[in-house]
């Protein structure tokens, strides 16, 4: 049974700045496209010109040989000019890495030292910074950038993709501090691929693409993931955005295209609170997504009608529970319940 009922208010919420999600008291379930429309839930705002980022040439050319990597579905070469920065950039990012004859779709450059460097590519804007940890945790923040290639998907979720056992997509979804990243790494080490860990970019048929970046792991949950993933007490502890964070590679075998979803669930951490899931309506779980700064941007016609279809192509939870071994029982129990 549900632990609560989804909430009846109506509200209005930004959608990638160019559209307003009007969210409506909930209908059934198996309400229609038809349906959707006439309870209006999408209302259209005035289109807001998108201004596409410039492009920052890389320049010179860098004397190291470029990592070519696989971010998405497209090729990055990343040139890195400081041999320190390159080295433990390869190390991190080794299971993204493609043979070095594959043809480039974007340029990545991290120009300068480590005390002072600037990062640069294809269709980015530039940063830069005086301090290491920056470095590395921007570069792997331009790469996530380029394989979502936000423009081109139906949408960006905030939030972490798996494919289970069966080949069944989950897309564990949710605000900043909800638990998502502790939880994905957790399925991955029981055999989920993990398809990433806060960043899911949807295609336009509504597949998960994978962007298989490393796990950015949080102070807080160290201690709770260190029997599943052992490698977590000898992970380099980095500075992101002033908080500790250490960094795990996915667990296995990525998945070897975008798959369909499965599952929606939105995994909420509470210490003193009983196992609790709860089913959520399309219109609620739409809510949350949106809620949880999903990214939605050209908010076509042809894309409001492939979002409606995406959202009610799969049942959605709520899971409430106070520890790892709790949701993981929660996630085992929703993909057993028929579609």
């Amino acid at each position: 049974m549900p632990c609560s009922p989804p909430p009846d208010n109506a509200s209005a919420l930004p959608c990638g700045g160019l559209a307003r999600i009007r969210i409506a008291p909930c209908p059934p379930a198996e309400t229609s496209i038809a349906q959707w429309r006439r309870a209006r839930l999408f209302e259209p705002a005035p289109a807001a010109p998108v201004q596409a980022l410039p492009s920052s040439p890389i320049g010179r050319a860098i004397d190291a040989p470029a990592l070519t990597l696989r971010s998405g579905e497209l090729s990055v070469a990343l040139h890195v000019e400081d041999a320190g920065l390159r080295e433990r950039l390869a190390g991190m990012l080794e299971h993204l890495q493609h043979p070095a004859e594959t043809p480039a779709d974007r340029r990545l450059a991290l120009r300068g030292s480590a005390s002072e460097w600037t990062l640069a590519g294809d269709g980015l804007l530039p940063t830069n910074g005086t301090c290491r940890d920056a470095a590395l945790t921007e570069t792997i923040g331009a790469l996530i950038d380029i394989g979502c290639d936000a423009e081109a998907r139906l949408a960006v979720l905030h939030g972490a993709g798996l494919v289970s056992t069966k080949g069944h997509g989950i897309a564990l979804i949710g605000p900043g501090s909800s638990g998502k990243t502790t939880l994905a790494v957790a399925l991955n080490a029981e055999g989920y691929a993990l398809l990433g860990d806060d960043t899911v970019p949807v295609s336009n048929e509504g597949l998960l693409i994978g962007l298989r970046m490393s796990a950015c792991v949080k102070a807080g949950s160290w201690a709770a993931l260190s029997r599943l993933r052992a490698d977590i007490e000898t992970a380099e502890t980095l500075r992101r955005f002033g908080e500790p964070v250490r960094y795990l590679p996915p667990i296995g075998s990525a998945a070897q295209k975008p798959v369909p979803l499965h599952r929606f669930l939105f995994p909420r951490y509470s210490p003193d609170a009983a196992p609790c899931m709860t089913p959520l309506s399309p219109v609620e779980a739409l809510r949350r997504i949106v809620e949880a700064e999903a990214v939605i941007r050209n908010l076509s016609q042809t894309k409001l009608d492939a979002l409606v279809r995406w959202m009610e192509s799969a049942p959605a939870f709520e899971l409430v529970y106070p520890d790892l071994d709790s949701a993981l029982r929660l996630v085992r129990r929703t993909l057993a319940m028929p579609s």
